[in-house]
């Protein structure tokens, strides 16, 4: 099982002549060939793929460059055309395995979600898509939480838990996304465990069953019958988000760094290893080597940034242009600093 798909680059250029020359989107992986399906969508459901607009990144929106994302645009329209729009989306997903509720023993069994759109009422969107409801997505969540738990011995499922959701996640390029921007209630579910590292589990599958059940009861008898707010009170598995401090500056020129070396004060945070990043001489800079076999050098790392206070110190969110594939932290002291490379 995968999400990403197998097709080349040039395959796509000959699927759409107007990207000749142009570099790969961001989310094309040149080493396996493929797409990650889940970020090649746009909210604009008409959007024709320009050469300008490539490649793009995570923070933005797809291209609909891939025959899946394609296919279920193309339904999707087909049903709002039909019906006049498209009540609820619900997105199947397998998520990594030993998460437990917070405060608990208790391993997750389903995780649910509603868009990961920044903060309700994000300005980002909220003028151009008048018909987003982040409520009504919270409310179809809820539906599918209270139809896991309706069917659970004993009336509760205690390793249900709201998936991670910091104010600060913002994936356009994502279906769901995508599909709520057009007003359609949206949710995810993630199960633990990713075949074929995790065997195949029946009782897992019956719990997500029950959440599409839960679903459509609450569609047929009235969604807004639900306070989208209770959805909160679900059990959840990860740290708050953090408050946000004022901007700050942080630099670092990599000369206190041993050569040949990744930096022993830096740790990769998403799609990203230690052994990716090495510290170069002459001049010193740091070279990242990304997934796709781009290399990418920083002689000077300069930056203004958002710093999100933590207990132990504070983390840095920041964004840097470039053809690479990946996510990664770097720890300055007590600084830890996210980079999103895009």
């Amino acid at each position: 099982m995968q999400r990403q798909n197998d097709i080349t680059w040039d395959e796509v250029v000959e699927n759409h002549p107007q990207l000749e020359g142009a570099e790969p989107a961001w989310n094309y992986n040149e080493s396996r060939q493929g797409f990650d399906v889940n970020r090649d969508f746009n909210a604009d459901l008409d959007y024709v793929p320009e050469a300008a607009d490539l490649p793009g990144n995570t923070a933005n929106f797809g291209f609909f460059l891939s025959n899946e994302s394609q296919i279920l645009r193309d339904l999707y329209q087909e049903l709002q055309a039909e019906f006049g729009g498209v009540e609820a989306y619900v997105d199947l997903h397998q998520m990594g395995a030993n998460n437990v509720i917070e405060g608990t023993d208790e391993p997750v069994t389903i995780a649910l979600d509603y868009p990961a759109l920044g903060p309700d009422g994000n300005p980002r969107y909220a003028d151009d898509y008048p018909e987003w409801d982040q409520d009504k997505s919270r409310k179809y969540a809820l539906a599918a939480a209270n139809g896991v738990n309706e069917r659970a011995d004993g009336g509760v499922e205690p390793g249900l838990a709201r998936y991670v959701h910091h104010s600060t996640r913002d994936l356009p390029g994502q279906a769901r996304h995508a599909f709520a921007l057009n007003g359609t209630g949206t949710v995810l579910f993630e199960m633990p465990g990713q075949q074929p590292n995790a065997p195949y589990d029946q009782n897992l599958i019956d719990i997500m069953e029950d959440g599409l059940w839960g679903i459509l009861h609450h569609m047929a008898d009235g969604i807004n019958q639900l306070d989208g707010d209770d959805f909160y009170e679900l059990p959840k598995y990860w740290p708050d988000t953090p408050p946000v401090s004022e901007p700050a500056q942080f630099a670092t020129d990599f000369t206190e760094n041993a050569v040949g070396e990744s930096p022993s004060d830096w740790s990769p945070f998403w799609q990203a290893r230690a052994d990716q990043f090495t510290v170069l001489d002459l001049p010193t800079r740091l070279q990242f080597l990304t997934g796709s076999g781009s290399v990418v050098s920083y002689q000077t790392v300069l930056v203004n940034c958002t710093v999100i206070q933590k207990s132990s110190g504070s983390f840095v969110e920041m964004i840097f242009t470039g053809r690479c594939l990946s996510l990664a932290s770097i720890c300055l002291g007590l600084r830890e600093v996210r980079m999103a490379f895009t």
